[in-house]
């Protein structure tokens, strides 16, 4: 019984470090700006801190965050097109 629960959780161990692998692809693929938010958001920056860095507006970053995670879902389950740089 143990094998099957190690297997299990090595199954989603594994699932979990492909979805990351996606998401890190298709992040790769977005404009340089919106790569720089989404991944200081990612490390846990605040708004403030990310304003700093980029020069945008802290409304200006909730927006751009916003708007990248919903592509980035939209890329997810509909593809990527080629023409995303």
């Amino acid at each position: 019984m143990e094998g099957l629960t190690n297997s299990a959780s090595w199954a989603t161990e594994a699932d979990q470090r492909l979805s990351v692998t996606v998401l890190f692809d298709l992040i790769y693929r977005l404009k340089p700006l919106d790569r720089q938010v989404i991944l200081l958001y990612l490390e846990g920056e605040t708004a403030a801190g990310i304003t700093e860095t980029t020069g945008l507006t802290a409304r200006n970053v909730a927006t751009q965050i916003h708007r990248i995670k919903k592509l980035l879902r939209q890329w997810q389950t509909q593809g990527v097109s080629n023409d995303t740089k």
